[in-house]
């Protein structure tokens, strides 16, 4: 409550031919308090002062009134439960009144001053402005759910409606309207950093009712796991989901009752339980947690995916898809229920792959078959790819091709990706560059476990594939992760014991000399994210290097 004194102030006037002829006159400090009038009016020099605006800003009720010709200061008014208070005195033609409360209505007035502050030297609007003041929403937490980002804030005392927004372009963009007090952003794209803000609006949305925080609140975005398929596999039960850009390790759940048990970790997108009994029903999930695997990164299908554990067919395969260099071999497993029967083998493509009776898998030519294996009318499948080898100086020359153009515009590489916005770069582009170079070169293929944009997966995928070198051995041709701060990895317990480091960038190797290397890769921030560079880098900066099987 406002606690202002209150005194009357007594104007004279003369009265000539019938009207008011204002004159400035002396007041006391007492009578300067209120501009109270008796039924006269008040004689003055100038024009009475109008408020053109009152509104709710971040720290209170902001108002502003027309400068008045002449005027040397403002003297600026509320209306208490007793007639007008003073509240400040200014040169300006704002103010903000901060001792306001939310919910609360609000009528002020603005009158000329002498520049000693002694003299009234204006009349004033016996009505004032008038406004209701709404603080300015807080958001309190920020969080990854499935489908989106949630946002939660405070409840404001008089408030109607909200208005979301998100920063696009260093500008804020309006989300949507709500009369509730959390608001969940369905259109965020992963691995993106979100900034937003709350603003109260009134119930016809079509004014603002009080201001906004213009830092907002940011959260960086990871999207929930898409759950794929789930079914019978090779000892247990298989579970698939889409990659989610941004994602570095995901952790499998089954349900337990109505609780959730996890499972396992994992940096791939399909998991086996091989705990699942031969009856009942499972039920799956998949959450994207941290390398650390401490914190959680993203929400979860609460749902989840479920499989009879009776419907296990007949015959199972290892392995559902294969990828396989042409020339090489591999000999599927298969496991029958009836094992005094034998699968009948076949292949969709003989001129990609062959297979023999006894699932031995030969890869003949660049391209995708589908391998089938019978047995008393059931049937399981494994989709093979197989890959072409280049030679490393191919990737060399096409990356020396990329350099320089579309210098600045970041759109080739992120379109092709899938996803890109000029805000802030959709993924890691300097994995996406590599990815997008390699697809230039007709072999994407040759990147184990196949296009990715980030560092720790690009490792582990090599690592796993038995392709991950040390900073010594470094080759052109290699897919070189550097470490900026030269610290162990956490991102995986397996990286870390073969001695790398933080995986913090990748670029191609094309030349190696003493103890630098130069590379090519494409510029990891802001809008040139296609912009391809050569740049020499040196050795002691290599976390790791990831070399394609190149043909020879």
């Amino acid at each position: 409550m406002k606690t202002k004194r209150i005194m009357p102030l007594l104007l004279s006037v003369i009265m000539t031919a019938g009207a008011v002829t204002a004159v400035p006159f002396k007041a006391s400090a007492a009578e300067l308090n209120a501009p109270v009038v008796s039924s006269q009016s008040a004689r003055s020099s100038l024009a009475t002062p109008k408020i053109s605006k009152a509104e709710s800003v971040n720290n209170g009720v902001k108002i502003s009134w027309g400068r008045v010709n002449g005027a040397a200061r403002y003297r600026v008014y509320y209306k208490g439960s007793k007639g007008w208070r003073r509240l400040a005195d200014t040169t300006s033609t704002a103010y903000t009144d901060k001792a306001v409360s939310s919910g609360k209505n609000y009528t002020y007035t603005v009158r000329c001053l002498s520049a000693d502050a002694k003299r009234f030297t204006s009349g004033y609007d016996s009505k004032g402005k008038s406004v209701k003041f709404l603080s300015v929403p807080k958001i309190t937490k920020t969080e990854n759910v499935y489908g989106g980002v949630k946002l939660s804030w405070n409840r404001v005392s008089g408030a109607e409606k909200y208005r979301v927004y998100c920063k696009k372009n260093n500008k804020w963009k309006g989300l949507g309207n709500t009369t509730s007090t959390s608001f969940i952003d369905t259109k965020a794209m992963s691995d993106h950093n979100c900034t937003y803000t709350v603003r109260c609006i009134t119930k016809d949305g079509r004014n603002f009712a009080s201001g906004y925080d213009g830092k907002g609140k940011s959260i960086l975005y990871t999207a929930s796991p898409k759950l794929l398929n789930a079914g019978a596999a090779y000892g247990g039960i298989r579970i698939e989901w889409k990659e989610v850009i941004g994602a570095e390790k995901y952790r499998v759940y089954v349900k337990n009752g109505k609780n959730w048990k996890k499972l396992a970790d994992t940096t791939s997108t399909e998991f086996t339980d091989k705990t699942a009994g031969s009856k009942g029903k499972y039920t799956y999930t998949v959450r994207c947690i941290n390398p650390s695997e401490n914190t959680f990164m993203s929400g979860f299908d609460s749902k989840g995916i479920t499989v009879n554990a009776a419907d296990k067919p007949y015959i199972m395969l290892d392995k559902v898809n294969l990828s396989i260099y042409k020339g090489k071999s591999y000999t599927l497993k298969e496991i029958i229920s009836d094992r005094t029967k034998n699968a009948v083998w076949s292949s969709s493509n003989s001129k990609v792959a062959t297979v023999d009776k006894n699932g031995k898998v030969t890869a003949k030519s660049k391209g995708v078959a589908t391998i089938t294996a019978k047995v008393n009318g059931y049937s399981a499948t494994c989709k093979v790819t197989v890959i072409q080898p280049v030679k490393a100086n191919k990737i060399i020359s096409t990356a020396k091709s990329l350099v320089g153009k579309d210098a600045g515009k970041g759109c080739d590489i992120m379109k092709w990706y899938g996803n890109y916005d000029t805000t802030i770069n959709a993924v890691a582009c300097c994995c996406a560059g590599q990815m997008y170079l390699f697809n230039k070169a007709g072999a994407l293929d040759m990147i184990p476990g196949g296009k990715t944009t980030s560092c720790g997966v690009v490792a582990v995928n090599f690592l796993e594939a038995g392709q991950l070198y040390r900073a010594s051995d470094v080759k052109p041709g290699d897919l070189v992760i550097f470490s900026w701060n030269g610290k162990p990895t956490k991102y995986d317990s397996r990286l870390k014991a073969k001695g790398c480091k933080s995986l913090d960038h990748i670029e191609l190797c094309i030349a190696v000399g003493g103890s630098t290397i130069t590379t090519v890769g494409a510029n990891n921030g802001g809008t040139e994210c296609d912009d391809f560079r050569v740049r020499t880098r040196y050795k002691s900066n290599i976390s790791c290097c990831c070399r394609p099987k190149y043909a020879k």
